[in-house]
């Protein structure tokens, strides 16, 4: 019998790493590369796992491989850590397009044909390549077709930087206010600090995760920012006035922290700083953190990172990375509970949600497209485009029905409902009352729970506060129709959006109140019916 004809042997054909080369003195920081290697470890404080594998990118051919080396040298020299590691990133994608196989393995070797254009023709038609990713091929593509050997055809190079190919879509989130997302809405908002609020009361959530939040919520910093937060940064100003230095992330800043803009905070969320600052010098206590040289991370990890052992930017080894940032915000949101008025879901939102929320909600109170881009950090105008394209955005009407319905997602009642005013803490004392806007009548709404002077305006402010305990036949309704009466008065005067919409959140808390007493009152008369 005889035995079944057997193609050809398989080449093996080996991935080749650039030869060594001198090590770049003067990266786009300023900073030493070594590139004798075949892993090139680049220059990141916050990314210290940034680093080109060349056994990673699978080239075979050798004057592919030298002539793609040269380009990265350039690139290291003339760009961000973060830059460089897209381009290779896309470059990995390269070698799983099948006109590059077909070109890197010739069934006949010494017979290889030029690397053409039909690459990028797949990448962009058939591979789904992103246009930044399209982009950066054909810059590697032109730079290594003028490189003799390499292997990339001269003419393909030219017809390939002829196409345009234009950036990606910006503020798609935002231009569709997109409930996933995009911004918050003012509802989603209000339900999310009073959830906060409530959370730092009752001590139920970490407080790295909660300050991490309202940083996010007050000042809509990239995350990369509060990565490189420390304790250092908020300080009291003759011991008093309460500010935070937020660290600039643009420019050629590879140690970090030479550029900070300096924003004030009010005092609650101060002292929240000021308890995270306490815990984190707790965890200090007894461990090797100054002995060997780690910074005061105001987000510290919980162990050192290992990428960073034995490096210069080993200062960083307890900071966490922008997305460790980014999983500690969404997951404190997520543990909250917030339920969307939008979707009816679970509320979910990164820093970058809130970056959008931010520069939405400055725009839509008349700020000017340079002070947000300032507060953003943005050096030029061209991101905050897709901010001045939102469509008009009216503030919309809020009556008694909209508030009731809305009111038992917004979750903006934090106090304890009590049926009168003896079954209240402190209800035996007549001065933890608290009356309507007519103190004169006799008619109280509920009684407060502190045992501390607050100094806030009552009612008003009583109805989100977690020391409130409002009676059950109170006259809340009152109160209500008080406060949709002066909204009205305000919205129809043509006052801008923030000083109509200032009192939206105790209106919700007021019909969530009611909402309450009338489902309380229900249940009694349920009770009393089957007794």
């Amino acid at each position: 019998m005889n035995a079944p004809l057997l193609g050809p042997p398989k080449r093996h054909v080996p991935i080749l790493v650039p030869a060594p080369r001198e090590a770049i003195e003067g990266d786009y920081y300023g900073k030493r590369v070594v590139l004798d290697g075949p892993v090139w470890q680049l220059n990141d404080f916050v990314h210290p796992e940034y680093a080109l594998d060349w056994a990673s990118l699978g080239f075979t051919h050798r004057g592919l491989v030298e002539a793609t080396a040269d380009f990265f040298v350039e690139r290291i020299q003339t760009s961000s850590a973060s830059n460089v590691v897209n381009h290779f990133n896309a470059l990995k994608r390269v070698k799983k397009l099948r006109s590059f196989q077909a070109w890197s393995a010739p069934l006949i070797a010494w017979n290889q044909p030029e690397l053409n254009q039909t690459l990028f023709y797949e990448a962009r038609d058939q591979a789904g390549f992103s246009r930044g990713e399209l982009s950066h091929v054909q810059r590697w593509f032109g730079f290594c077709a003028r490189r003799d050997g390499s292997g990339v055809n001269r003419t393909s190079a030219s017809i390939l930087e002829s196409i345009s190919i234009g950036g990606e879509p910006k503020g798609v989130a935002v231009l569709t206010l997109d409930p996933q997302g995009g911004p918050l809405d003012d509802a989603e908002t209000t339900a999310l600090l009073q959830a906060l609020a409530a959370a730092y009361e009752k001590g139920t959530v970490p407080i790295a995760g909660l300050v991490a939040v309202w940083l996010c919520v007050l000042l809509g910093p990239n995350p990369r920012m509060l990565a490189m937060m420390r304790d250092e940064d908020f300080r009291r100003v003759d011991g008093r006035h309460p500010e935070i230095s937020v660290p600039r992330i643009k420019g050629k800043d590879a140690s970090g922290r030479t550029q900070f803009k300096v924003r004030k905070l009010d005092e609650r969320f101060a002292r929240m700083v000021e308890e995270l600052i306490a815990a984190n010098d707790a965890a200090r206590t007894g461990s090797e953190w100054e002995k060997d040289g780690y910074a005061a991370a105001l987000f510290p990890r919980r162990e050192p990172n290992p990428h960073l052992a034995g490096r210069p930017q080993q200062a960083w080894a307890m900071h966490r990375t922008p997305q460790e940032i980014s999983l500690l915000v969404a997951r404190t949101v997520r543990s909250l509970d917030v339920r969307s008025p939008r979707t009816g879901q679970t509320l979910k939102a990164s820093p970058r949600r809130f970056r959008y929320t931010f520069a939405t909600r400055l725009l839509r109170e008349g700020a000017s497209p340079q002070v947000v881009g300032e507060l953003l950090d943005h050096k030029d105008l061209q991101t905050i485009r897709a901010y001045l394209n939102l469509r008009g955005e009216l503030v919309e009407k809020l009556d008694a029905a909209m508030a009731m319905e809305l009111a038992p997602m917004a979750q903006a009642f934090l106090g304890t409902l009590v049926g009168s005013e003896g079954e209240a803490v402190r209800g035996g004392t007549r001065a933890s009352r608290i009356f309507g806007s007519d103190p004169s009548t006799a008619d109280g709404l509920g009684t407060c729970g502190s045992f501390s002077f607050c100094g806030l305006a009552a009612p008003r402010a009583c109805y989100t506060c977690a020391r409130f305990q409002p009676w059950l036949d109170g006259p809340h309704v009152r109160v209500l129709d008080e406060l949709l009466r002066q909204r009205e008065e305000r919205r129809a005067r043509g006052l801008d959006g923030r000083l109509i919409t200032m009192t939206d959140n105790t209106i919700l808390a007021v019909a969530d109140v009611i909402h309450r007493c009338e489902n309380a009152k229900l249940e009694r008369a349920t009770s009393a019916g089957e007794a």
